[in-house]
């Protein structure tokens, strides 16, 4: 299901959008980590079959990816479950945050990126925002990792920008 949002008017409009919209955000936190695990968060303006074992350049077939080193998804996954956690609602965590956590899904079965539903999105963006605004309550976990905020704000302004422009989201692991 799309996220909520007004809808695009055409293809070259969503293109012009996307470019303006993405210029000056970095999407892509796995640079220096080939080889290892990748995370990665695939905006599409309507419903576009694809398989994440294919090598998709940027925008091609209207798929923008933000890139982030599992390592990067491991600090930020966890601080949010330690968050989730402190506050009685980790029944509350996106489903494909608990299916990473547990090692199932789209996370280790297939290369089929998994649907992201909205309130999923809602809750992440809504939690890391919350998380940005207290660094200092994470700075233990955090601190020789200075670059993770910089891919929480990052990955903040990409969801929210498919979200708003209703595009769906999905994730999966390269």
């Amino acid at each position: 299901m799309p996220h909520k949002g007004s809808p695009l008017k055409s293809s070259s409009a969503l293109q012009n959008i996307i470019d303006m919209k993405m210029q000056g955000l970095k999407v892509d936190y796995y640079a220096g980590y080939e080889g290892e695990p990748e995370i990665r968060f695939y905006i599409t303006p309507e419903k576009v079959d694809f398989r994440s074992d294919r090598k998709i350049g940027q925008g091609e077939d209207g798929i923008y990816f933000f890139s982030v080193w599992n390592g990067y998804f491991d600090i930020i996954a966890h601080a949010l479950f330690e968050r989730a956690n402190r506050n009685s609602v980790y029944t509350k965590a996106p489903k494909f945050l608990k299916d990473w956590n547990q090692h199932i899904g789209w996370s280790w079965d297939n290369s089929i990126p998994e649907l992201v539903p909205a309130e999923e999105i809602t809750w992440l963006l809504r939690e890391l925002a919350i998380m940005q605004e207290e660094k200092e309550a994470y700075s233990k976990e955090l601190e020789s990792e200075l670059t993770i905020y910089d891919c929480i704000r990052d990955l903040m302004r990409f969801l929210a920008f498919a979200e708003k422009e209703n595009m769906e989201i999905k994730v999966s692991s390269e």
